[in-house]
């Protein structure tokens, strides 16, 4: 309870230095949930759709209604329209692409007999929106639309249809990596429009879609000049320097987390730490979805003690460096916008990263982050 109440203070403290009332408010997350945040809006927020069967619906009944559409989807992938947009099927083109719908069953049938799961992603309006997981489909497979990894789409499509994109490849992902029960071994089914994963040796085992929490954090020095960035060794992004990150460990709190992960990576102590907001991540690392948490940590000292097992480079980024450097992160140039980094020494994370956020908000900022009165000691790892 005291970490809570530690947790909501810091969180009052921010609004305070903010300038006393809260910053404008993510737009469809103010309309919708009346939420708040402290960074801008990020990507994969703000899905308009009434998530699962809801209201007594049934799967069978959310089939048949007139207004079902469905999107085409392959592992990180799916499907978008001559315009750049989702490309969603609707019961009257399923036959044109060699889809029959069975509405008792949860999939699509190709052609051979071939099954494709069916996952439901919930409601907008009148109409129920599905995934198909058409990823069985081999070379002779009917005419869908193209197919668009996820993650190239970031920096094209609205925020709206990137959180709908994200959720679908997000859960059949999920689906696709739990065929068999983790506890018996014995084959699964998808159950309640894909809500779940029923086990078909045990009725008492019972699967649900998993999201990962991640810590992400922007350390500040001790002085308040400059950010903490590295890039871990694995990293394949070429000479970016972001966010230190880490998961969450099983029975740990993301202050916890957040202290464990900078004291691994950069031999830092911490001094506080504060949860400014988070992000959904759907592509994550092996096929899972991520949560992550954005942070903001003020360190005790300047001296760096890298991990050189881990990471490739950590070090301390002038607050004027950071915002020449955030400048140039939508560049063309920049690798992660299809350029070859030409110029650029080193390049931070792009709009569609809460790490570029966490950095922006920072950069922001004339001074430190934190008031010189509050620093209460958390540094025990």
């Amino acid at each position: 309870m005291s970490r809570l109440r530690s947790v909501t203070t810091t969180l009052v403290q921010t609004l305070s230095r903010l300038g006393g009332s809260t910053p404008t408010p993510h737009s469809n997350l103010s309309r919708m949930r009346g939420c708040r945040t402290f960074m801008e809006d990020q990507s994969f927020t703000g899905n308009p759709l009434v998530r699962g069967l809801r209201r007594g619906a049934t799967l069978e009944t959310a089939l048949r209604s007139p207004g079902a559409r469905f999107l085409p989807v392959s592992e990180r992938r799916v499907g978008v329209d001559p315009d750049g947009g989702l490309a969603w099927l609707t019961p009257g083109s399923l036959a044109g692409a060699g889809l029959r719908l069975d509405p008792g069953a949860e999939h699509l049938a190709a052609q051979g007999e071939i099954k494709l799961p069916l996952y439901t992603l919930g409601l907008d309006r009148e109409a129920w929106h599905f995934a198909v997981d058409v990823s069985s489909l081999g070379p002779e497979a009917p005419a869908l639309p193209r197919l668009a990894e996820v993650r190239s789409l970031m920096p094209l499509l609205p925020t709206d249809q990137l959180a709908i994109a994200g959720q679908a490849v997000a859960l059949a992902q999920w689906h696709a990596a739990h065929a068999f029960c983790p506890r018996c071994g014995a084959p699964t089914r998808s159950a309640e429009g894909g809500a779940r994963r029923q086990c078909q040796g045990d009725a008492a085992h019972r699967l649900y879609p998993r999201t990962d929490p991640v810590v992400i954090m922007l350390v500040e020095s001790a002085d308040g000049s400059a950010a903490l960035v590295g890039r871990p060794l694995n990293y394949r992004a070429g000479n970016m320097l972001t966010c230190l990150s880490g998961f969450v460990d099983q029975g740990e709190s993301i202050e916890e987390a957040v202290l464990r992960e900078v004291a691994e990576e950069a031999g830092l102590k911490l001094a506080r730490v504060e949860i400014l907001g988070s992000q959904p991540w759907p592509i994550g690392r092996g096929g899972s979805c991520e949560l992550m948490i954005g942070c903001v940590a003020k360190a005790t000292s300047n001296d760096i003690d890298m991990d050189a097992a881990e990471m490739a480079i950590v070090q301390w980024l002038p607050r004027e460096d950071v915002r020449k450097a955030l400048k140039n992160s939508g560049s063309a140039a920049s690798p992660l916008n299809g350029g070859n980094g030409a110029g650029m020494p080193f390049f931070l994370p792009p709009p569609y990263a809460i790490a570029h956020h966490l950095l922006k908000s920072w950069a922001e900022r004339d001074g430190s982050w934190f008031a010189e009165a509050q620093t209460p000691a958390l540094a025990r790892i």
